[in-house]
Order: structure tokens, then sequence, then C-alpha cells
């Protein structure tokens, strides 16, 4: 699946101006794109068998705490 858009469940004031693109996979596999701020991020997981808030929970946790403020 991938979509392009907003990242509703990111916070906004992460993102230069909210402009992105995503694709999502299994077991917690995300591509995202941040052109704003020239960014791509690639996440491999392993969350198999895991409910899909559990497998965006890392991954949020690595964007917002990790990636995205050293571009703030």
């Amino acid at each position: 699946m991938a979509t392009t858009g907003t990242l509703a469940h990111l916070p906004p004031a992460r993102l230069s101006t909210g402009n992105a693109g995503w694709a999502v996979g299994w077991g917690g596999q995300r591509l995202y794109v941040f052109p704003d701020l020239d960014l791509v991020l690639a996440q491999h997981c392993g969350n198999y068998d895991k409910p899909g808030t559990e497998q965006r929970r890392i991954n949020d946790a690595i964007i917002t705490e990790i990636v995205l403020p050293s571009f703030v």
C-alpha cells in the first residue's frame, strides 16, 4: 500500500510543511519520503504477527525521537 499526503500520526511540528509520501509493508517495513527535508527513510522491522498499532509504534518512535529532530 502506498499513499501520499501528511503523516497524520506524526507530530506536524516535526515536518517543515507536512508534505510527505510513504509505503507500508508487512511486519513494520516502511518507506518514507520527506521532499521538503531532502530525506528518504527506509525502515526494516521484523514485527510479524503483531497488531498494526504495535508495528507502527516502533517506527513512529524512531522517526519522531531520532530522525526528524535532527532536521528541525
